[in-house]
């Protein structure tokens, strides 16, 4: 597994608002926004959304009344999330080369974004 990756303790997501908004907005169309929140698992309920327990570092919930997506990023990653989210990479035979793209704070959170990006293009993937 690659948990020695982390280069700092904590991820802080939002010092990469701007660019992971960018990011999102040019991969999902139906995107409400990105939302940088403390917690994902807590958002996730109180917008009565269905969270993916695998993980709370990120999520992606369509509004019922729009139709739009809604990506929830957690603010401060921390090495536990990090890790968990590697450990599903494992469990999904992402190659270690691969995951070690993935070894700066930015590229992480670039990652995190992209990645429920796909969930809202492929509702169904995991």
């Amino acid at each position: 597994m690659t948990e020695a990756l982390l280069m700092s303790d904590t991820i802080v997501t939002i010092d990469f608002a701007v660019e992971l908004r960018e990011i999102a907005h040019a991969h999902l169309e139906s995107l409400e926004d990105v939302k940088f929140v403390d917690s994902v698992l807590e958002e996730c309920e109180r917008l009565e959304a269905d969270p993916d327990p695998s993980t709370n570092a990120g999520a992606i919930c369509k509004n019922k009344r729009t139709g739009h997506y809604l990506i929830l990023v957690k603010k401060h990653i921390s090495k536990d999330d990090y890790n968990g989210i590697f450990r599903l990479m494992d469990k999904n035979g992402i190659p270690l080369e691969d995951q070690r793209l993935l070894n700066s704070d930015q590229n992480f959170a670039r990652h995190l974004v992209l990645n429920e990006c796909a969930h809202g293009d492929t509702p169904d993937r995991s």
